[in-house]
Parts: C-alpha cells; structure tokens; sequence
C-alpha cells in the first residue's frame, strides 16, 4: 500500500505488562490501521507521557469511522466485519480482545476518530481514562 509507517517510542517508556499479549493488541491496533488506511497514508505508533500520565496511540490518516459513542464501541454487540481500503478481510472480534487484554492488565482505551480524515487508538498504561 506504499504506507509511511513512523515509530516514536523513547527508550525510557518501560511498561509492565504480559509481552505476548501486548504484542497482540499492538499487532491488531497497527494491523486495522494499515488495512483502513488508503495507498499512500501514513501510520504512527508512539508512546508518550503528557501530564504525568503515559500513553500509547496508534495513529492513522485512514477513512475514520462515523461519531461513535467509546463505551458503545467496545461492546460484544456493536462489532461486525469490515473490510478494509483492498478490501481486506476482518473477523470483527480484534478490538474486544483488545479491550479484554487491556482490562486484564488494569490499561484504559479509547478513540477519536473523524470520517475520511483517520482514527486514533489511545491506551492509558497508567490506569483507565
């Protein structure tokens, strides 16, 4: 897709928390970011600290989504399949398991998103926001 993909995490973020897991949510946040982002777009994974709190987003200039409610969006009921910009394939079910391994790790998560201009993934490390 000819994707820019930029990675801003500093050596000093350190983050406890179970590696296979992680690696998974981080794997299906990046992964959704590229299938619904179109040739040419750009995704950004970083890690940062802003008011003492610590984050981690994964930043798209994809299609973005319609006005949805973040607690409404991680329901089991709201999710179905959507196919990405090469119409890409998806089970439905990556951002829930998400949302479960982050509750498991006492992580928050939430989104802004904008149709047509992209979306935004942002975990809390430091607890729920």
């Amino acid at each position: 897709k000819h994707q820019t993909i930029q990675v801003n995490i500093k050596n000093e973020f350190v983050l406890s928390a179970d590696i296979t897991f992680m690696s998974q949510v981080l794997n299906n946040l990046v992964g959704n970011a590229v299938k619904f982002t179109p040739d040419g777009g750009t995704v950004i994974l970083q890690a940062m600290e802003e008011d003492g709190k610590r984050h981690i987003a994964v930043r798209d200039t994809g299609v973005g989504m319609e006005q949805v409610n973040p607690e409404e969006f991680f329901r089991e009921e709201f999710h179905k399949s959507t196919r990405g910009t090469r119409g890409e394939k998806g089970s439905g079910v990556g951002l829930r398991i998400c949302k479960m391994i982050l509750d498991a790790h006492g992580f928050g998560i939430t989104f802004r998103s904008e149709k047509g201009k992209g979306t935004e993934f942002i975990i809390s490390v430091d607890g729920q926001q």
